[in-house]
């Protein structure tokens, strides 16, 4: 994999910890909605873990835990400095209320979707995969191939649409 997956998450927990937001960002496709799940998994094993962690799910406008709705979730929300909100895409309008707490926030690059965001956070973009991080990745998900030239090729052209957007 990509060498992001393995040193992005102490970076972004380390700035967490300090209490900046940490926006995340990429080319899209480049896998930034995988690593916001590797994020979570990271986060288990974190120093500042706790167990008894409460996981919230948003469904429009409405926020669903295990007892109750949105009021439930302001009342608990005493300590932000050990909530974390990691959040894929865009945060909604009425998401602003939780800029407060520890937001990490995967996007695409388009600044519309991280510039409230950015006024306290930190930014980092994930970089496009080089020829070696591919071939371990068609290693690892279809096993040995012989087909370097396919790899090359994919790889030439996502390059090359890079290229051109510059």
């Amino acid at each position: 994999m990509t060498h992001i997956y393995w040193e992005s998450p102490k970076n972004v927990y380390s700035g967490a910890v300090k209490g900046a937001g940490i926006i995340i960002n990429g080319t899209p496709g480049i896998g930034k909605s995988f690593f916001a799940v590797y994020l979570l998994y990271q986060a288990r094993w974190h120093p500042s873990y706790i167990s008894t962690t409460k996981c919230y799910v948003l469904d429009g406008d409405k926020y669903y835990s295990y007892n109750g709705t949105v009021s439930d979730v302001a009342l608990e929300m005493k300590d932000r400095s050990l909530i974390w909100y990691i959040v894929d895409g865009k945060v909604l309008e009425h998401m602003r209320v939780f800029w407060n707490i520890v937001t990490i926030l995967v996007c695409s690059p388009a600044r519309e979707y991280y510039k409230e965001l950015e006024k306290e956070g930190i930014l980092m973009y994930m970089p496009l995969w080089d020829v070696d991080e591919l071939e371990k990745g068609f290693y690892c998900t279809l096993g040995p191939s012989d087909n370097i030239e396919l790899i090359n090729r994919l790889f030439r052209e996502q390059l090359g649409k890079k290229l051109t957007k510059e």
